[in-house]
């Protein structure tokens, strides 16, 4: 917005025809009044001006304000999805460091381990087919492990890398977006909306004293044409003289400069919120590189129940040990806890149960 021409009131009248003549004086108060109201006009139209700027603040503020917050929702999602791969990279990594990474040969061993037929059928609910000796491969489909080594293995050997890269770039957007929020944090906007009724109260200001100088006028008017009345005149003109219209000359200024500084601070306001506004858009397209390269990596349902199955290599022999030296495998009590749940999934979890 142009910033307005300095405001420079017209000279209020001071002349008079004859100090001796009440109608002299009728016209000076006349004049006076004639320049009172034009003044607080003018002024009117600065407060309006005035109010317009700060309204324009308020709105590009709110403007911002959303575009930045809607950019939080996505950069906060996007932190969790960071987080969320960083655990998985720590899980896979100790998986990997609990079977030696090797999940192939945490699979073999399993065959070499006998195990009771009796606990092995229960466990997965139907009769076992083959003649040989039953082993605790027995309680895996093999197939299926194998495929769950593909996937693990892969994303093992993928993930580090990938992760650390995506989580370099989340790291990136986090830092723009705390100086992004210093930035609109720290706008004059903040300061100067509190303001906004500034200009209506300073009319408030002008006001009485135009009203004092139209009062003065109409009384003027009731005067009859004597030296008392002449002298009473000149007594009220001085007052406006020295008091009335010095002050409406002032606050006429101080309007002018209420609209002046909340232009320019409205043109600041407006350059900051297009910067910002820059910085959202690149930090959007950031965002939207780390959301790429997060669904390359490709961490799904899949990926999860894979790791839960090679996660439960290590853990059968102990699992199974654990029900052997806890109870006798006939025991009524440790039977009907079993039959609560899936027996293999009890196998694979009563390391934590004790029964």
């Amino acid at each position: 917005m142009p910033i307005p021409p300095k405001y420079v009131p017209s000279k209020s009248p001071d002349t008079i025809a004859d100090q001796n003549d009440l109608q002299a004086w009728t016209d000076l108060f006349m004049a006076r009044r004639s320049w009172a109201i034009k003044l607080l006009d003018d002024c009117q139209e600065m407060s309006e001006q005035a109010t317009q700027r700060y309204e324009e603040i308020e709105i590009i503020t709110r403007a911002v304000d959303a575009a930045v917050l809607n950019l939080e929702k996505h950069v906060k999602t996007l932190d969790q999805k960071n987080a969320d791969i960083q655990n998985w990279a720590a899980e896979i990594k100790k998986e990997q460091e609990a079977s030696g990474g090797d999940w192939e040969s945490s699979l073999k061993l399993l065959g070499t381990i006998p195990a009771r037929r009796e606990i092995i059928e229960f466990a997965i609910g139907r009769t076992l087919q083959q003649r040989h000796e039953s082993t605790l491969q027995d309680l895996v489909d093999v197939q299926q492990t194998r495929k769950a080594i593909t996937i693990i293995s892969k994303v093992a050997a993928e993930l580090p890398q990938n992760g650390t890269i995506v989580g370099t770039k989340v790291d990136l957007i986090m830092s723009q977006m705390d100086q992004l929020f210093d930035k609109v944090e720290g706008s004059p906007a903040r300061n100067v909306i509190g303001q906004a009724k500034e200009p209506a109260s300073l009319i408030q200001d002008i006001e009485p004293l135009v009203r004092k100088v139209n009062n003065d006028y109409e009384s003027v008017l009731s005067y009859d044409n004597s030296p008392k009345s002449v002298s009473q005149a000149s007594k009220s003109a001085l007052l406006h003289t020295k008091n009335f219209l010095p002050t409406l000359v002032k606050r006429g200024a101080e309007m002018y400069d209420i609209l002046k500084n909340i232009t320019e601070t409205r043109n600041q306001i407006a350059a900051g919120a297009i910067e910002s506004m820059h910085d959202i858009a690149g930090l959007t397209a950031l965002v939207g590189e780390a959301n790429a390269q997060f669904a390359a990596i490709n961490l799904g349902t899949e990926t999860e129940e894979a790791l839960h199955v090679v996660s439960n290599l290590s853990t059968i022999p102990r699992t199974y040990a654990t029900l052997l030296a806890g109870r006798k495998v006939n025991s009524t009590i440790a039977m009907a806890r079993i039959s609560r749940k899936s027996a293999q999934s009890c196998l694979f979890d009563l390391q934590f149960d004790r029964i």
